[in-house]
């Protein structure tokens, strides 16, 4: 019984978070989708192997230039925008200068605005610059790495903010159901995991991917008095960004 809950929580993030196709004739129900959210790095960890298998294939038939817009364009496939379209609505609202229920309200409004389309464009760019910068393993390790971080970014914000609107969005329901101890075992995980496979690079991400949500959380908390499932997306973005230019630092193929 246990373990049937544990996978339907694994199966409702894997159809939240990404367009992968569950198994013919399995559906998520919301109390498992609710509890859903300690999976997310798991749920990142089934991207990363994607987008590595992917990209090593991209780079023997192309530029590795070519291969990272190609690995941003799989990436939009797998996610369907999700994460990015949290930072482009973020971006207008806590970037607009606006009172505290006008800001929110910007960002409930599915139109982009000027900001977000400025920020979601040099963000991309950015991915796009560093993944190319990178070469063999070191490239595998971290778009495997950076989809893991951030999406555990988007749990411990989820255990450690308050919400701005109780019952307004989907996050609101995962804020509703969350504990202090969700980030706990994940990140446990999470730690082994990239100091094992990465060496210094994998400790400086984690630190990064502990440090950057706290922080940011903590200041659009005070701004909003709380996170909103827009800020979720945005956090796992900017993570993702501040991965790769861990991994990225330095490195001359």
């Amino acid at each position: 019984m246990v373990a049937l809950k544990l996978i339907r929580r694994f199966l409702a993030a894997v159809s939240f978070l990404t367009r992968f196709p569950l198994p013919s004739g399995v559906q998520t129900d919301l109390a498992s989708l609710e509890e859903s959210p300690t999976w997310f790095p798991a749920v990142g960890a089934l991207i990363g192997l994607t987008l590595a298998g992917f990209d090593g294939l991209a780079c023997a038939l192309f530029h590795p230039a070519v291969a990272a817009v190609a690995d941003l364009v799989l990436l939009f496939v797998i996610t369907g925008g999700l994460h990015l379209d949290g930072l482009l609505d973020s971006a207008d609202g806590l970037l607009s200068g606006r009172p505290r229920e006008e800001a929110l309200e910007i960002m409930r409004d599915s139109r982009v605005g000027a900001m977000g389309v400025l920020v979601g464009i040099l963000m991309t760019g950015l991915k796009v610059a560093l993944i190319a910068s990178l070469t063999g393993n070191l490239r595998s390790q971290a778009l495997l790495v950076a989809p893991i971080l951030g999406r555990y970014s988007i749990l411990l914000a989820i255990a450690v903010f308050p919400y701005a609107k109780m019952g307004q969005g989907l996050g609101s329901l995962f804020k509703l159901k969350s504990r202090p101890s969700w980030p706990v075992i994940p990140g446990a995980v999470v730690v082994a995991a990239c100091l094992a496979l990465t060496g210094w690079r994998g400790a400086a991400a984690v630190l990064a991917s502990f440090a950057l949500p706290l922080a940011m959380g903590a200041a659009v908390s005070d701004r909003l008095g709380g996170l909103t499932g827009d800020v979720y997306g945005a956090l796992c973005e900017v993570v993702e960004v501040a991965v790769l230019s861990i991994f990225a630092a330095g490195w001359r193929p």
